[in-house]
């Protein structure tokens, strides 16, 4: 949401620092289905960022803020639930503000909003053990000798990954990390900490990665014979709707 001042600011009128921090203020009490019903899926939310513009040389009216919140759910209805309980709390901040000025909403010297972006980052199970990602990351895995899973097993889980939204679209992908931790903590918490080590790990894991590539892509060999790539072209993936 991007919150804008006036477009004739007045002394001591509302100001859209103001409308942003009420909405963040309200925000911040919402609970989740999973804190209400022991019985629901885990979902939290945060307020991701908070920035605002510079004020023009001269002026001290800042002129927007916006405010940027995640949502995480691997179920569509309980992500929606805390979306519906938030949704209306970024107009309640607009309007909060206002009323304190007894500001009429689009007035000209009142705080207005607009909702400048909005993106979803679906959770994404392994349903298809096919996927030529997903068995090069495997295979290349097996053959290196690093992060090899317990009896074999290709994962099968999800999580909250930058390559959900491509998987969910139905490109191929596969996920891995390549530095290693010898401690950590906090995941996720403000304070998370990790101290990094194992040079000989992230060596392999570095290998597995260009091995998982070389799989899917092919490659030629010295002697001239060419490795084809495992799979030809996927097209266009959008979720999209024309």
């Amino acid at each position: 949401m991007k919150y804008k001042a006036p477009a004739n600011p007045g002394d001591g009128g509302p100001s859209a620092v103001e409308a942003m921090a009420s909405a963040i203020a309200q925000i911040a009490d919402v609970k989740t289905p999973s804190e209400q019903r022991p019985d629901a899926l885990k979902t939290t939310y945060t307020v991701g960022q908070a920035f605002c513009e510079e004020p023009a040389p001269g002026s001290t009216v800042i002129p927007s803020c916006t405010l940027l919140v995640d949502m995480r759910s691997e179920r569509t209805d309980t992500l929606n639930e805390v979306r519906d309980s938030i949704q209306p709390l970024f107009q309640a901040g607009l309007a909060a503000e206002n009323a304190r000025y007894g500001k009429q909403e689009n007035a000209s010297d009142a705080v207005t909003m607009d909702l400048v972006w909005y993106g979803l980052r679906p959770a994404f199970v392994n349903g298809d053990k096919a996927n030529i990602a997903l068995q090069a990351g495997w295979q290349a895995g097996m053959t290196v000798g690093v992060d090899v899973h317990k009896d074999s097993k290709v994962p099968t889980g999800s999580s909250s990954l930058n390559d959900n939204v491509p998987a969910n679209t139905g490109v191929p992908t596969y996920n891995w990390g390549l530095a290693s931790n010898v401690a950590g903590g906090g995941t996720h918490a403000f304070w998370e900490w990790g101290t990094r080590g194992d040079p000989k790990r992230q060596n392999l894991r570095i290998q597995r990665a260009m091995t998982a590539v070389l799989i899917t892509a092919g490659y030629n060999l010295s002697d001239g014979t060419v490795i084809q790539p495992s799979v030809g072209p996927i097209g266009v993936r959008t979720r999209e709707l024309n």
